[in-house]
């Protein structure tokens, strides 16, 4: 009996380390709208066809409400508009974290987002307006110190 349950706890210990220690890839593609803006989606949905935007800049911010936060290496698009970002992290794709994505191209209004990070059969959609180009900071903390400094003016 004892040897049974020291067997089933070490499978079970083998299955949660593989489930977390596998490569995680943030994929998904930037293309032109109306608005900008960033949305998960099923990786089969009609909005990923639309017009690529090729060398977009993706940044990620792991964690962007806690001390603990990590920038993670920018990305850029290819010309067809798709990137993967490759995450990691102890459990990504399993676990929960929150992430910020920053996404800015040249002649584009630039698209920004705190979510959830999605599953492995899910999709970042960014979609970037025509527009300018403008610095926005992945830092909360740094943008609402921001904010208040112009409040108080």
């Amino acid at each position: 009996m004892t040897r049974s349950v020291l067997m089933l706890l070490a499978l079970g210990m083998v299955a949660m380390s593989l489930a977390g220690c596998g490569t995680y890839q943030l994929r998904g593609k930037v293309v032109e709208g109306p608005n900008s803006m960033v949305v998960i989606v099923d990786e089969d949905d009609d909005r990923l066809n639309g017009k690529p935007v090729g060398g977009a800049t993706i940044e990620l911010m792991m964690d962007p409400r806690t001390l603990g936060r990590k920038a993670l290496q920018p990305d850029n698009s290819r010309a067809d508009g798709t990137f993967a970002i490759t995450i990691d992290e102890l459990g990504a794709g399993f676990l929960e974290y929150e992430f910020s994505v920053l996404a800015r191209h040249r002649g584009n209004d630039p698209a920004y987002h705190t979510f959830m990070l999605p599953g492995r059969s899910k999709r970042l959609l960014i979609v970037l307006a025509r527009g300018r180009d403008r610095p926005i900071d992945l830092d909360p903390r740094a943008r609402d110190l921001k904010k208040a400094a112009q409040f108080g003016k």
